[in-house]
């Protein structure tokens, strides 16, 4: 499942406002692969995943191992791909960029937010061997949930402040934004991990069965 936002030459007009002025970037929210990465992070866990329970480390720390490592390839991804495509585009305006940068760290931050809860209460096992097997409903069912609360979330925090003239503000609204989902999500992954430890012995039968 390949996910993508793509706005080109996109403008909004609201009497002399305007909420988007020339974004021409490519978002590549994920793939096939970054479903089980993201919303069904144990799918290859196997039953090694005991040692989640065993280990010192806390859970917490487990599932933000998971989402930093999701975001570091991401990070890559998405660094390549403005490469490439700058290399035959011409450059966007600064606020441009900074927009585009920050809408796909958002729609990161709230793919993760989602796929720690699924991960833990709807865990699918995967087998190495069959690579292409099914995937977690669930987890494709949150991903695009996900994806719509960061277009809502993202249009609005661009939208307001151009509909008050304060268009050149755009990156402070989206910064603010992203740093309360952060709260947010470092929040949550105390509750998340709390109601992984409560299931463990559920969590660990799931994740034995590879379908």
């Amino acid at each position: 499942m390949d996910c993508a936002i793509t706005t080109s030459s996109l403008q909004r007009k609201f009497g002399d406002f305007t909420a988007v002025d020339q974004l021409d970037l490519t978002v590549d929210a994920g793939s096939f692969l970054s479903n089980n990465f993201l919303n069904n992070c144990f799918a290859w866990e196997g039953s090694g995943a005991k040692h989640y329970f065993l280990c010192p480390v806390k859970l917490r720390h487990v599932l933000l191992g998971k989402n930093i490592a999701v975001w570091v390839f991401n990070a890559a991804l998405f660094i390549i791909s403005m490469a490439t495509w700058f290399a035959v585009a011409p450059l966007p305006s600064p606020g441009t960029l900074a927009n585009g940068v920050l809408i796909f760290a958002t729609a990161l931050l709230l793919l993760a937010m989602g796929g720690n809860l699924v991960s833990i209460y709807y865990p699918v096992a995967r087998n190495p061997a069959a690579f292409m097997s099914s995937p977690s409903q669930m987890g494709l069912l949150t991903g695009m949930l996900s994806m719509l609360a960061s277009v809502l979330l993202c249009g609005l925090t661009l939208l307001l402040p151009a509909m008050f003239g304060l268009a050149a503000w755009q990156p402070l609204f989206m910064a603010l934004l992203l740093c309360v989902l952060a709260v947010i999500h470092f929040q949550l992954l105390g509750v998340v991990s709390r109601i992984w430890a409560g299931r463990g012995e559920d969590f660990l039968q799931a994740v034995r069965k590879p379908v």
